[in-house]
């Protein structure tokens, strides 16, 4: 059955509220929580990728600040806590980092780069990557945890709500790469979709930068992930003509580490 038919013959429970935040922990987590996959559910929960995000950052804030306020010591609480967070989420976003590393590194023509993309096997250019981006991210969060304490949480859960927005965007903004695969299937974002969920995803990590780093300082953060996103956009454009899910993933990536860069600048 066509999704078209599909929408028109089944009750659509999918678009409540609850349900689509519940579509979005299922795709972007290994919860346990029964969810249509349909592309369909998936496009209509996007804007509530932002919440699932941001409760994702709060698991990893709240974590870490449990662990450093118990005497761990920070850099060790950060990384216990962003371990965890790869168990929650199935390192769902970080497989798709090292997948279209080790395609834009190591193919020279657009076939190539997609091919090597496709291959389940990680190169010298996806471990590098993943390396790189685990270090970053725990050392961000290492510093911030203990300059800011439990406010640390509100950090991490509007890094967690805006990379997710950036993700949406890129593909709403972007043409898929390949006609197959999940981002082709599940289609690009309508307008509508794409202004709820940035309307979502700005109003939370502004709103919780803003109480916890002032309001320069979140406008500056945000900047930087927007300025990462729109980097792998053109990365992306050059390398392979468009977006793959493994270039969203990467994305949320490089934008969730941008923020928490700009963050660590503004710290005392």
């Amino acid at each position: 059955m066509s999704d078209e038919a599909w929408k028109r013959s089944e009750p659509q429970p999918w678009r409540e509220p609850g349900a689509k935040l519940a579509a979005s922990l299922a795709f972007l987590t290994r919860l346990p929580i029964s969810a249509p996959q349909r592309p369909m559910a998936l496009v209509a929960a996007m804007p509530l990728f932002p919440v699932a995000g941001a409760l994702i950052g709060a698991f990893t804030g709240v974590l870490a600040a449990f662990l450093a306020d118990g005497g761990v010591a920070p850099l060790l609480a950060a990384c216990l806590a962003f371990a965890a967070t790869l168990c929650l989420t199935g390192a769902l976003h970080e497989d798709g980092l090292a997948d279209t590393a080790d395609g834009f590194g190591g193919g020279t023509t657009r076939e190539r780069r997609l091919e090597l993309m496709r291959d389940s096997h990680i190169g010298t250019y996806g471990t590098l990557a993943l390396v790189a981006a685990a270090i970053a991210k725990v050392t961000a969060i290492g510093a911030i945890v203990p300059a800011l304490g439990w406010c640390a949480v509100l950090v991490l859960a509007a890094t967690g709500a805006g990379s997710r927005a950036a993700m949406v965007w890129l593909m709403a903004k972007t043409p898929p790469a390949r006609s197959d695969g999940l981002s082709a299937s599940t289609g690009q974002p309508d307008g509508e979709t794409l202004k709820w969920t940035a309307v979502t995803g700005l109003m939370i990590a502004l709103l919780l930068l803003w109480w916890t780093v002032g309001f320069l300082d979140a406008a500056f953060a945000l900047l930087a992930g927007a300025a990462a996103t729109l980097a792998m956009q053109r990365l992306a454009l050059r390398q392979i003509g468009g977006q793959t899910g493994d270039v969203c993933g990467a994305t949320q990536v490089a934008s969730e580490i941008a923020i928490l860069a700009a963050v660590t600048a503004s710290l005392p």
